[in-house]
């Protein structure tokens, strides 16, 4: 993003955002190779935070080496030399049992990762060489939570504990879990899960708010990241909701269609080269060792296949260079655009199917859409572009930033979330493209075996967050249902992932016997499901309902006709009533009796951790997190104590610290500085923290003398400016007063003089106090600091601020009894003139006293704006004062 664009930004955030000076929010763009923070503070209304480097973008890359955590660039680094130690590109595997199609594909790109199944879940876990099995979500979470540590290292806001973080919108259930565990362990409040479509269309869509009306108007966003490409219609236009009880007209982007390819991305393409690479290397027969076969040669490839694949971006050919690649060779080739293309020709021609398949679920042509926006690191690769140009034969839009425009919508949408910021709303509704349904099993009368029946639960493309109730009629014992996936022609996963969660009811015929004893009738047991705002399907309770005349026969709520079995009902995600609810009758002789059913829901795609293992987890991490402090802290007391130390070194032969020191003090500091640099180098590293620190308590006592006449010779030009400054404003302010009348000085005698007796005080000690410090050498500690000049300067500040509000008041008293004094003469004017009068004729009797009436006010105005001119000058006087305060 260019300056100009980013300034343009802030711009348009800082007249839609609102802090209430509550702590930072966060959104994390967790990609598949690099992550982008966006952050939302008070004093800071949009920012993408820079991480430890400066650098605006960090690789998801954690590694451990030598009890020592490491993460983005520096983790790399180690993974370079140890790739065993590195894990990276880790969100592909979220989710995942071992034997997933992306677990296999993981495995061939990093074929020196031993990799086991959890024994309760059979997911992903990483075996590390010390024996330690540490599960991908653990891995995530503790890259979140640093991600989290650039955030508030950038802000200077701690604690940060709410963010919004991104996922691909092909997340599953499972995935979309294992997110929200990730996040749990990094102790992250999720606010949402955003899909990353939808956050670069809300982007999109807040530089355009001011365009957007009631016509629906479509765009095409094509996003090709690192590991799969996403094609995504949005429609934007102006609708009505409802805030706060209050109809309102906001924008709103409604994903309306959307295509993927979980396999189509940057990474792809950086395994051909590295392949590529590995096979140049060894037909030169430099060594007989194949370079596939060790694991550090391979990591490096992999590394320089990445870098050269970015340069052909922009460049028709470029090298690729590794100094001491495999047994002390180094590799040189060249590489062509040509040679990548060629390579990727097949991934080429997969960059039609999820253009395409968005299309075709939005049910639009191409002619619909008004642009097709380029979006990920991967669409600047100039074949990509040109085969999407012969696709669709439109010219593409790049006028949002590729790597970024994910980072900032989210984060707009963390503000709008948090309770501490307001925005400008723009309501944002996606859709569900994988339907989920219910299986359960109906008992037949005829039949032994029992009927299997289907209910679709959420259709293809519903927006949510929705909320639904299944009504299941004909149960009257215990049962249980199946949630599943139901694919689609249109959305196939892959692999197809049937089950979701299967839930066992308890308590159905104790229910029903119970109220039918008391005449109940049974109405069915109701099942209430929502979808969240982050895509995540929730079994909020489960109720078994009867129908009872009522004795007293008072109002109460009819039922709805009889539902067929297993009958979903809609149920307005705003207020959460039941859509098809009865309504309120008067005089109605059924009342309808609600009883909670428990249950129990086990996750089949995806089992949770048991409490025993999560514990186990979040001890491990804790105990991680604690390590890097103590570690970190002591780099810290390094840091500073060899800073110190070389700082001083130079300072006492330069400037204010060799003119305020003896040349004693100059040998002293001298010796003392260079027998802890010694010992720095020596033994500082093995040092513990309270031990630096106690070196530089030892260090700044010797140089304490030094540094404070240093600081006070520094500093007290400065501090006499300022009271001298001071004494001229309120010499000034006296000096006026003197020339004024008695009666335009609205103060008292006494408090004039006794200002004026301060003014000359303080005059007189300014004089003394500088003559005794010119006579004081420079290396004596001197007689008066700068603190004394400043203290000085806040009395005449405060006697002033005093005698001028002191004087505003008396002058508006006085104003106030001018006025009342012409009111009262003016009273009495109209009353006589009227008693005077009384035989002329009726027309001018009432003339009269309107012009008396009309004086009067006209009077009345010239008091009134004489009072208002005093109180500027007073207030004019009182700016002129501003600049005392300290």
């Amino acid at each position: 993003m260019s300056r100009e664009m980013r300034i343009c930004w802030c711009l348009i955030l800082l007249a839609s955002i609102y802090s209430f000076g509550t702590a930072a929010v966060i959104s994390i763009d967790l990609g598949t190779e690099s992550m982008k923070i966006g952050i939302v503070s008070p004093g800071m209304p949009l920012e993408v935070a820079l991480n430890k480097e400066s650098k605006r973008k960090t690789p998801v890359a954690i590694a451990f080496r030598n009890g020592e955590r490491t993460f983005g660039e520096d983790a790399l680094t180690v993974g370079v030399r140890f790739p065993k130690n590195c894990y990276t590109h880790l969100t592909d595997l979220l989710g995942k049992t071992v034997d997933h199609p992306s677990v296999k594909r993981y495995q061939e790109m990093f074929p020196y990762h031993e990799i086991v199944p959890h024994a309760e879940r059979q997911t992903v876990m990483f075996k590390h060489e010390s024996g330690e099995l540490f599960t991908v979500e653990e891995l995530v979470g503790q890259i979140v939570a640093k991600a989290r540590d650039y955030a508030e290292m950038f802000s200077q806001q701690v604690p940060i504990r709410e963010a919004v973080i991104t996922v691909p919108p092909y997340f599953d259930q499972a995935e979309r879990r294992a997110m929200m565990k990730a996040a749990a362990i990094g102790e992250l409040k999720v606010l949402q899960l955003v899909n990353t479509n939808a956050a670069i269309g809300l982007n999109f869509g807040i530089f355009r708010s001011k365009e957007w009306n009631d016509t629906a108007r479509y765009f095409l966003f094509y996003d090709m990241g690192a590991s799969s490409t996403v094609a995504t219609v949005i429609a934007y236009q102006t609708a009505k909701t409802k805030e706060r009880g209050y109809s309102e007209t906001n924008p709103q982007l409604a994903v309306v269609g959307v295509g993927f390819d979980r396999t189509l991305g940057g990474s792809e393409i950086q395994r051909r080269l590295q392949l590529h690479l590995a096979n140049a290397f060894n037909e030169m027969k430099k060594t007989e060792n194949d370079v596939t076969k060790n694991p550090r040669a391979f990591a490096k490839l992999f590394k320089e296949a990445g870098r050269v694949k970015n340069v052909l971006s922009a460049n028709a050919d470029h090298y690729a260079q590794i100094e001491g690649l495999l047994d002390e060779k180094d590799f040189k080739y060249l590489v062509t655009r040509t040679q990548l293309e060629e390579l990727s020709a097949d991934l080429l021609d997969r960059l039609q199917g999820p253009l395409l398949q968005a299309l075709e679920t939005s049910g639009l042509t191409l002619d619909r859409i008004e642009q097709i926006i380029l979006v990920g690191g991967n669409t600047r690769m100039p074949a990509v572009q040109a085969r999407l140009i012969e696709i669709t034969g439109r010219e593409l839009s790049k006028n949002i930033n590729a790597d970024e425009a994910c980072a900032l919508g989210a984060v707009y949408r963390a503000a709008d979330l948090s309770t501490g910021f307001k925005v400008k709303k723009f309501v944002i509704k996606d859709s569900i493209f994988v339907p989920i349904e219910v299986d359960f099993e109906r008992q037949v009368e005829e039949e032994k075996k029992g009927k299997v029946v289907k209910r679709t639960l959420y259709s293809f493309m519903n927006p949510y967050p929705q909320k639904k109730i299944l009504t299941f009629n004909k149960h009257t014992e215990d049962f249980e249902f199946y949630v599943n996936y139901a694919p689609t022609e249109q959305m196939k996963l892959s692999p197809p992932i049937l089950n979701i969660s299967v839930v066992k009811l308890d308590g159905v015929k104790r229910s029903i016997e119970k109220n039918s004893e008391s005449g109940a009738e049974f109405k069915g047991i109701k099942v209430h499901f929502h979808i969240d705002e982050s895509g995540i399907l929730n079994l909020n309770s489960v109720e078994s309902t009867f129908e009872k005349l009522n004795p007293d026969n008072v109002t109460g709520n009819a039922t709805s006709p009889e539902n067929p079995e297993a009958n979903t009902t809609n149920v307005n995600s705003t207020n959460g009533s039941n859509s098809t609810a009865a309504k309120k009758e008067k005089k109605t002789e059924a009342i309808t009796i609600k009883e909670e059913i428990a249950f129990v829901e086990s996750y089949l795609d995806l089992p949770d951790f048991t409490p025993q293992t999560f514990d186990v987890i979040m001890d491990r991490v804790r105990k991680i997190n604690e390590a890097d402090k103590i570690k970190k802290e002591k780099e810290q007391a390094f840091n500073l104590l060899e800073s110190y130390v070389l700082d001083m070194q130079n300072k006492i032969y330069e400037d204010e610290h060799a003119l305020v020191s003896t040349d004693e003090e100059k040998e002293a500091i001298r010796t003392k500085c260079s027998e802890v640099a010694i010992w720095l180098d020596e033994d500082g590293f093995e040092a513990s923290t309270d031990t630096l620190r106690q070196k530089l308590l030892d260090v700044k006592e010797i140089t304490k003398d030094v540094e404070f006449r240093a600081a006070e010779m520094k500093n007290r030009d400065q501090a006499v400016s300022v009271l001298v400054q001071a004494l001229n404003v309120s010499s000034n302010f006296v000096e006026r007063l003197r020339n004024a009348s008695s009666e335009e000085r609205y103060l008292e005698e006494d408090d004039f003089n006794s200002f004026f007796a301060l003014i000359n005080r303080t005059e007189a000690w300014l004089n003394d106090t500088m003559s005794i410090l010119k006579s004081q050498a420079p290396t004596e500690n001197p007689s008066f600091t700068t603190l004394a000049f400043l203290d000085k300067a806040n009395d005449l500040e405060r006697e002033l601020r005093i005698l001028t509000t002191r004087m505003q008041a008396n002058r508006a008293r006085k104003m106030r009894e001018v006025v009342e004094k012409i009111r009262i003469k003016n009273e009495t004017s109209s009353g006589k003139g009227k008693f005077k009068k009384m035989n002329e004729t009726e027309e001018k009797t009432e003339q009269e006293p309107e012009k008396t009436e009309d004086e009067s006010q006209r009077r009345k105005n010239e008091a009134e704006e004489e009072l208002k001119t005093d109180q500027n000058e007073a207030n004019d006087k009182d700016s002129d004062n501003e600049h005392l305060e300290l």
